[in-house]
């Protein structure tokens, strides 16, 4: 009998964990793929319960290794004024803008200090995976991943997004092991081609860990094309894009339709938002993080359109992000308030839950790399308008498309969802249809594929 493939799989979050995309498809992908390899996963953060068959996972807030110490770089500073990207949203994506700032240069002489194991398990315990000190993680991420792997076999380094590049490119250049990337966003995703300025970290984080890699996958052919635009130099030949999947629909004995319609006052009065009687009213659903990438401008200029056409329906903003502000004050200034709910994050539960009582689901993204929230929505039976800038309306094909930018096929595609029922429910069965073909583990298999292109050391 064959021995399994050992993978080392980096991962940056992991159930309970989870505060978007890439927490979600990085466990999907660990389930399926355990079947096929030997699996070892390393992230930051895990909790014993959520145990996978056939998986190792270990998270570094958990770690006991009393001889794992982190050697670190100190340098006397210097202060210094400038304009550079700074990262103000603390979310899975961090989105650097321009500002004028002081900040610290390291000059001269250094001094050596080593980080304890219980700094360690603080570090990835304390607050979320992210946050301001997000750069000292993901560094301190590389060096404890290289000092664990002094201690495993794999034949194979599979690092998810550019939170856990440096650490794939530690462990190829120490072991000399193929390195493989799995692309959930970039950072021109999230910024735009300003993301390619020098100051801008991690957009050369993810150039170094392109560069070495010796495959990439990412989840569309529109990130592959993305990663050819805005990432000169990467070569075409080792970009296999596989596209994501979705956990089926759990059981529930409650029907969350009748949750809703029975506490409606959950969906109101969020920020300076009136509140509203939403039984009577269509309903539009955003679901995502408010950021430039997902295109909240081009939400508001649809809405504008939209109901011009028909005053009774509500956008239902379910999300938080750096953007959300500049869209409540938006539509405070248009005095639309009453036509638009603001609900904050939503955990998963209360997603499908929304799910179950929206009529149309809407993504206008400027550039998504897949989108799995869609596919929540076809499992649910809600027709959607998708951006043709995203990954996801690659595999569902009964949706209704537009770029970006074009609010007014936008508001015609809403409204016809809204007003006539034999199109939304012959999109909504026909999305729903197809997001059922769609299984983790077959994406596992793709993966699995590619990995017998490597040319693995003997």
């Amino acid at each position: 009998m064959q021995e399994k493939l050992k993978v080392l799989m980096l991962g940056w979050e992991f159930p309970p964990f989870l505060t978007g995309g890439l927490g979600q498809a990085c466990y999907g992908i660990a389930k399926a793929l355990g079947s096929h390899v030997d699996l070892t996963v390393i992230v930051p953060r895990s909790e014993p319960q959520f145990i996978l068959d056939h998986v190792n996972v270990i998270g570094l807030n958990h770690l006991t290794e009393d001889d794992i110490k982190i050697e670190r770089l100190q340098y006397s500073l210097k202060e210094i004024t400038e304009v550079i990207f700074v990262a103000t949203d603390l979310s899975p994506y961090p989105i650097p803008v321009m500002k004028t700032i002081t900040y610290l240069e390291d000059i001269e002489e250094q001094v050596t200090e080593t980080l304890a194991i219980n700094e360690v398990r603080e570090l990835y315990t304390s607050g979320n995976n992210y946050g301001t000190n997000i750069m000292e993680k993901v560094a301190t991420f590389a060096e404890i991943v290289a000092n664990i792997a002094e201690k495993k076999e794999f034949d194979v380094i599979y690092a998810h997004d550019w939170l856990t590049f440096q650490a794939g490119i530690q462990l190829k250049r120490l072991t000399g092991k193929p390195l493989v990337v799995h692309i959930h966003s970039l950072e021109t995703d999230r910024v735009g081609i300003g993301a390619r300025s020098p100051q801008n970290k991690v957009y050369h984080i993810e150039y170094d860990g392109m560069s070495m890699a010796d495959l990439i996958i990412p989840v569309s052919y529109f990130t592959k094309a993305q990663i050819l635009q805005n990432y000169p130099f990467i070569e075409a030949d080792k970009i296999f894009p596989v596209h994501n999947a979705i956990d089926p629909l759990p059981e529930s004995p409650t029907t969350p339709n009748q949750v809703l319609k029975q506490e409606p006052e959950k969906l109101s009065d969020y920020g300076y938002t009136k509140k509203i009687t939403t039984n009577d009213k269509k309903m539009v659903l955003f679901l995502g993080r408010i950021t430039y990438q997902k295109g909240p401008e081009f939400l508001l200029e649809t809405a504008e359109k939209l109901l011009k056409k028909d005053k009774e329906i509500v956008f239902v903003i379910a999300g938080a992000g750096d953007q959300q502000n500049w869209l409540m004050n938006e539509v405070k200034r248009l005095k639309l308030g009453e036509h638009f709910i603001f609900t904050g994050f939503l955990n998963k539960a209360r997603v499908h839950e929304l799910l179950e009582r929206v009529d149309v689901y809407f993504m206008p993204s400027v550039s998504e790399p897949f989108g799995l929230s869609a596919l929540e929505a076809a499992q649910h039976e809600i027709p959607a308008v998708l951006s043709k800038q995203s990954g996801v309306s690659e595999i569902l094909n009964h949706v209704l498309k537009a770029d970006c930018w074009d609010a007014n096929k936008f508001a015609n595609y809403l409204y016809a969802l809204l007003h006539y029922e034999g199109i939304r429910e012959l999109l909504a069965e026909a999305s729903k249809k197809e997001v059922d073909r769609l299984t983790w583990e077959n994406t596992a298999l793709q993966i699995v594929a590619l990995f017998g292109k490597l040319k693995l050391n003997a």
